[in-house]
């Protein structure tokens, strides 16, 4: 009728820690850098924020990833390197002050021209 032992552990010796060594094969890092573990969270909220912070970081993502296909700066730059260019804008705000770009350099400059997007003004 039925097997008398759980699939899990089908010719191993039989251990308590079956379960736990199967999932933790199941969570390892695939090339994307994600694990298939489940979030560690202590409620349903923390869950909440997480998903939806992961959410917005995949369609950030997306999006940027398209736009560098379409304008076909895929051939010479990475997404990371992109955002590893454009982190280096400096920016600096004084307390109670409007924040200001310091400089944008013309690699820059054309990145966001050919991303479809307006350069930060410069003051």
């Amino acid at each position: 009728c039925c097997p008398t032992t759980p699939p899990w552990t089908a010719g191993t010796p039989s251990t308590p820690t079956a379960p736990k060594t199967r999932s933790r094969k199941r969570s390892t890092t695939s090339k994307t850098g994600s694990t298939s573990a489940p979030p560690r969270v202590h409620n349903h909220q923390t869950l909440t924020g997480k998903l939806v912070a992961v959410f917005a970081a995949l369609t950030l993502t997306s999006e940027l990833r398209r736009r560098v296909t379409q304008a076909g700066l895929h051939r010479q730059w990475t997404a990371r390197d992109i955002l590893d260019e454009l982190e280096a804008i400096e920016r600096y705000q004084a307390d109670g002050r409007q924040a200001r770009v310091l400089h944008v350099t013309k690699k820059q400059n054309d990145l966001y021209t050919a991303l479809g997007a307006q350069t930060p003004t410069t003051s």
